[in-house]
């Protein structure tokens, strides 16, 4: 009996880690994939948006997708490095009782993805017991809107911006990506990435 627990958590092993496997080629063609979209449509962006559906589900084999495409516009979020004067201005019209503690949470991390950010503002309510900024959430951003600044020959940049977030299942193993294409002169890349895998 001993050997056969021992063959079954041998498999269990193998199984896992070839879903592991899986999943990061997985995620990587899928981000060639969208990438590649946006790239061959980068002149008419909105075009794409009026005949692809907001959910995209997709299943082949063992792997089921649902990828969430969305033009965003950065002039709506809030820069969390934004200047202090200005992010307070925002924070108060939203009724953040807190703006000085809010900022310094930030100042103190070096936040790279929106893991980090959820859990600063996270912090922030267990500090100030101050919950409305839940309610503005999904509005902050640590990624700075270079539409309209100024390029390398002083010409004013014109830069679209794309979520294209998606979940992903592999024999049970659920993962989550965050991605952001950034379309200028006809040419799109990827400005920010980050893939964790959850439970569901």
């Amino acid at each position: 009996m001993q050997n056969l627990d021992d063959s079954e958590e041998f498999f269990e092993v193998v199984q896992t880690s070839s879903n592991l496997s899986q999943t990061n080629i997985t995620i990587n063609n899928v981000k060639a994939e969208i990438l590649l979209l946006f790239n061959k449509n980068s002149e008419d962006i909105d075009k794409v948006f009026e005949i692809i559906p907001e959910s995209l589900p997709l299943q082949f084999k063992n792997v089921s997708l649902l990828i969430s495409p969305m033009l965003i516009d950065l002039d709506n979020y809030y820069y969390i490095y934004d200047k202090k004067d200005d992010l307070v201005k925002k924070l108060y019209e939203d009724e953040i009782y807190y703006p000085d503690d809010f900022i310094k949470l930030i100042n103190d991390n070096n936040i790279s993805n929106f893991r980090q950010l959820d859990y600063i503002i996270d912090k922030y309510v267990v500090l100030t017991k101050d919950t409305n900024i839940l309610n503005i959430k999904d509005k902050f951003t640590f990624i700075k809107n270079e539409n309209n600044t100024l390029d390398d020959a002083n010409n004013s940049r014109t830069v679209t911006y794309i979520s294209s977030n998606y979940e992903m299942n592999i024999n049970g193993l659920n993962s989550h990506v965050d991605m952001l294409i950034e379309v200028e002169n006809k040419k799109s890349k990827i400005k920010y990435f980050d893939f964790y895998f959850r439970n569901k």
